[in-house]
């Protein structure tokens, strides 16, 4: 990675091209002893089988679901019914009967309304012993009805409230997995390095290991035996000692650090990890204030918060209609038949015989409406508290992206020092090899 920039862009195309919910395994069937790793390829395998990933994935999927349902809302509805009845009058063998059936599909509206179609047709009879009541009646009818709120519950925010609330949650929970699958490119990245320089120190171990040997059989070589050729002996071995021990602990960090990056990477077995690219030295593109606005712009746990802010100010929004009395307006139409047989009725429908309409206002509130202002008092706060959080999380953005910068000044001079003490001890170990040589050292 040659600069800031160029590492979501590397990570967006790797999350469009790689299936999250597909295992792979780079490997094949069976994992090897050893693995060569570049890391390019050790960050391609974490976003393919890093465990942790794929539970945020199925999270964003889950709230993709939930858009889905609230949207179901605009579904529309169909119901059918089927009745039977039958009247008496008390004290007489008289009354009625009769049977009916409707059919009936409903639709919810962006404006808060409801639409309903609604075709209904059934009889009635009397159900006496009076030889003259032989009568039947046939009714028939198709009807819209429509019920529109003016005020409280009126409009499309107030309609699409949990559609809108759960469009948000989806988005949020995108700007999770983005933020966790770049957090986990950088803990794969930090592991990698890491492991790579665990690997220079435990060879740098083993050699020093080798080289305090090599001196041991070179002074017990020369075979004197008198005291300081004993005190060389006893120190050589002495620090032969310290450098099995530095030697057995450096080891011990390699296999910790090659366990971390198997959990990232996704490997299940044993497989000694040998990092190929060397930590990058290379200094990066953007100066501190194209990286504060770059962060701002582009952090997805602030984008969160933003769109934690649109839900509450929506939700605030609506929390203010809910203020508002319940007027709505009603009307429905339709047309009527009524006639001895089926028929017939169902003719004087079609020749719009009965034509029938009403409409009317509905008015309803309630007394002191405690419940919509503690509503709307709590969503205000909540508005105002997520607009702080989005202030001092930008604030410590900043204050964190400057120290960051003190950091890494910090550490451009102390890998200046790290190259000159390297250089000094070659020319100190030089110059020891050449001391010996003459018997001096």
């Amino acid at each position: 990675m040659k600069s800031l920039t160029s590492l979501p862009t590397f990570i967006g195309m790797l999350i469009c091209s790689i299936s999250f919910l597909v295992p792979a395994n780079s490997f094949g069937a069976s994992e090897p002893d050893q693995v060569g790793l570049t890391r390019k390829t050790a960050i391609e395998m974490a976003i393919r089988n890093n465990i942790d990933l794929r539970i945020e994935a199925l999270d964003a999927s889950m709230a993709k679901t939930d858009v889905q349902r609230s949207r179901s809302y605009y579904d529309p509805y169909f119901s059918a019914t089927v009745e039977r009845d039958k009247y008496f009058y008390t004290g007489e063998r008289y009354g009625t009967e009769g049977a009916s059936g409707s059919l009936s599909l409903s639709q919810n509206l962006p404006t808060g309304g409801s639409l309903s179609a609604t075709s209904r047709s059934g009889y009635t009879k009397p159900d006496s012993d009076f030889p003259d009541d032989d009568w039947t009646d046939w009714r028939s009818s198709v009807s819209i009805s429509l019920v529109q709120p003016l005020l409280k519950y009126a409009g499309k925010d107030s309609t699409e409230l949990n559609i809108s609330l759960s469009a948000n949650a989806h988005e949020e929970s995108i700007e999770q997995f983005r933020f966790f699958v770049i957090d986990t490119v950088f803990s794969v990245l930090t592991s990698y390095n890491e492991l790579y320089t665990l690997r220079q120190v435990l060879e740098s171990r083993q050699n020093a290991l080798n080289s305090a040997q090599h001196l041991l059989q070179q002074i017990k070589g020369q075979g004197k035996g008198d005291h300081r050729h004993r005190m060389e002996v006893a120190n050589t071995e002495y620090a032969i000692s310290q450098r099995r021990k530095d030697l057995v602990d450096a080891e011990l960090d390699v296999r910790d650090k090659e366990a971390d990056l198997r959990f990232l990477i996704g490997i299940r077995g044993k497989t000694e990890i040998i990092p190929q690219d060397a930590p990058s030295r290379a200094e990066p593109h953007e100066s501190e204030a194209q990286a504060i606005e770059m962060a701002i712009n582009q952090r997805s746990d602030l984008k969160q918060l933003k769109l934690q802010l649109k839900s509450s100010e929506l939700q605030q929004s609506v929390a203010r209609q809910q203020l508002l009395p319940n007027l709505a307006l009603t009307a429905s139409g339709g047309l009527s038949g009524i006639e001895d047989d089926f028929s017939t009725s169902i003719k004087q429908v079609r020749d719009g015989k009965g034509l029938w309409w009403t409409a009317g206002l509905q008015f309803s509130v309630p007394i002191g409406n405690n419940a919509a202002k503690s509503d709307f008092r709590r969503s205000k706060l909540r508005t105002e508290q997520v607009k702080n959080q989005i202030a001092a999380f930008e604030w410590r953005l900043r204050d964190k992206i400057e120290s960051n910068m003190r950091s890494l000044m910090s550490s451009r001079l102390q890998l200046q020092v790290a190259d000159n003490s390297r250089q000094s001890a070659e020319n100190r170990l030089a110059e020891y090899r050449k001391d010996r040589k003459r018997g001096t050292a």
